[in-house]
């Protein structure tokens, strides 16, 4: 994830923005178990643009004035296993149609679970064996996004009942234009009771 703040306007154009990119737990936790180094690749604009941080908690900081997607190589504490990259978007500007205001952070983040097809024996075993991971003391956990796998599921549930819903709408719209509306066909999408609640 990123958390940005806004300097305010007295600042140099150019650094109107300090950042902090980063890569947790879901919780906050020590992922330095599995990653030995995370390495950041930022826009080529900065100078080293290729930034390595190899310790808890794999926290770069900046400060600049524009939006850019950075690639994040996490690099596993076990040499056998391929270094994973992933692509994160910075925001520094509120998308929520809010007033920059010195002091409000502007957070993105996503949450990502990591699937290793075909692990070797040593990393398999470094998973297998993983102990309950630290979750230190961090001053930006106060910004952190906290995961909810239920209203997640809600939401996604939701938004295919919304979905379905206004596809076979527009099955139905499309049969009456086409003059072949027969509902005792058996390809007749039957109606969907729409539940208002279920969709918000």
């Amino acid at each position: 994830g990123t958390i940005s703040w806004w300097l305010g306007k007295k600042t140099d154009e150019s650094s109107s923005h300090k950042w902090t990119a980063y890569v947790r737990g879901p919780r906050g936790e020590d992922m330095s178990y599995f990653f030995s180094k995370v390495v950041y690749h930022l826009h080529q604009s900065f100078d080293e643009p290729i930034r390595e941080v190899a310790s808890y908690p794999f926290e770069l900081s900046e400060s600049g004035w524009g939006e850019f997607d950075m690639m994040i190589r996490l690099v596993f504490r076990d040499p056998s296993q391929a270094p994973l990259d992933i692509m994160h978007h910075l925001k520094l500007y509120p998308t929520d149609g809010s007033q920059m205001a010195i002091g409000q952070a502007v957070v993105s983040e996503f949450y990502d679970e990591i699937v290793i097809e075909q692990p070797s024996e040593s990393m398999y075993q470094l998973v297998a064996n993983a102990p309950e991971l630290p979750i230190p003391s961090n001053p930006l956990s106060e910004h952190y996004t906290a995961l909810n796998e239920e209203e997640d599921l809600r939401r996604i549930m939701a938004a295919q009942n919304f979905v379905t819903a206004e596809i076979e709408r527009a099955l139905r719209d499309l049969y009456a234009l086409e003059g072949s509306l027969d509902q005792d066909d058996p390809e007749f999408p039957p109606p969907v009771e729409r539940d208002p609640a279920r969709e918000t």
